[in-house]
């Protein structure tokens, strides 16, 4: 049975993950935000972007971060396509071999 998770109030990382998804969500029709603008809005390279944001989108339900279930299926499904096909998900890949 799945237990759904609730953190604690004033939890950072749900903090940060409504800002990711929100930011991820103004993106989404775009294919995604361009590098140029996730390093000054969260101090991070895109990949740790993506990183930090599949995580969340994992661990989060669409009504704790704030957008309907299907954007955050497709921005889940989206971010870990790019993370996969990106060099470090090729370097992974190559770790599991």
């Amino acid at each position: 049975m799945n237990e759904i998770r609730r953190p604690p109030a004033g939890d950072t990382s749900l903090r940060l993950g409504r800002d990711l998804a929100a930011f991820a969500a103004r993106w989404q029709p775009f294919g995604g935000p361009p590098d140029e603008e996730v390093l000054p809005t969260f101090g991070m390279t895109t990949l740790q972007y993506l990183l930090r944001l599949g995580h969340l989108l994992d661990f989060y339900d669409s009504d704790m971060l704030q957008i309907s279930p299907q954007l955050h299926e497709l921005i889940r499904s989206e971010c870990w396509d790019v993370i996969a096909t990106s060099e470090h998900g090729a370097k992974l890949r190559g770790t599991l071999a």
